[in-house]
């Protein structure tokens, strides 16, 4: 009777090992619907914009030259260390917007990107974006990372700009984003000038109005006419 018990239990062992180690396809169980392989660009391009305010609206600034001060609550006025610090803005921007502009390069993922608009148009106003951004951290702390930034690993620690170089390729990006637009649709996610008909018009237009006002920062420093400053919008 004992030897018929073990044998029985050692079949059902054996019974339970070999379903236990069949190769059931589970189909997509495990995969986390809310965490995609491939970044969305309308997503990536709304939080970059979103993430743009507080260039808009900081008032710190204005605060270290003097035209305004604090009263009651004198926190930007004691010269926080934190105000000084640029990174946040390659991190929470500049890297979603070049994001945008690789994934709408790469022959891999360009096909699901252009669902969100011309695959040229999301990238001309990534790069006309980049731009302003760039213009506003060189404006604020002078040299920093440009031509090398935004590579990720490739180069963790990309080299300092001078400004001139800055500005000289920011022209070079803002010509090349008009050039580059299309009668494609306009990238979705943007909340600035939102999905309509005079879209990238509307991000021409701005494209221009910024490379005006880089070169009446230049007029005094290249003043001459005809200079520098006069070639850079002509």
């Amino acid at each position: 009777m004992k030897k018929i018990i073990i044998t029985s239990i050692l079949a059902l062992t054996t019974a339970l090992l070999s379903v236990s180690c069949d190769n059931a396809d589970f189909g997509d169980t495990n995969l986390n619907p809310n965490y995609p392989s491939v970044a969305n660009t309308a997503s990536l391009l709304t939080g970059a914009e979103r993430s743009m305010s507080p260039i808009l609206t900081a008032t710190e600034p204005l605060c270290y030259v003097q035209y305004i001060t604090n009263g009651q609550y004198p926190k930007e006025t004691i010269y926080d260390v934190v105000n000084f610090e640029y990174t946040s803005n390659y991190v929470s921007i500049l890297n979603n917007l070049q994001a945008v502009i690789d994934l709408n390069k790469n022959a891999a993922t360009a096909g699901v990107a252009l669902a969100n608009g011309s695959n040229n148009n999301q990238i001309a106003v990534a790069m006309i974006l980049k731009a302003y951004v760039f213009q506003h951290i060189t404006d604020r702390w002078g040299m920093v990372p440009y031509t090398g930034a935004l590579k990720g690993l490739d180069n963790p620690f990309p080299k300092f700009d001078t400004q001139e170089a800055i500005y000289d390729g920011l022209f070079k990006d803002l010509t090349d984003a008009v050039a580059l637009m299309d009668a494609g649709a306009g990238p979705k996610g943007d909340v600035i000038f939102t999905t309509k008909a005079t879209q990238m018009s509307e991000w021409k237009r701005f494209a221009n109005t910024l490379k005006l006002n880089m070169a009446m920062r230049l007029s005094k420093r290249f003043p001459a006419p005809g200079g520098y400053a006069r070639n850079k919008i002509c």
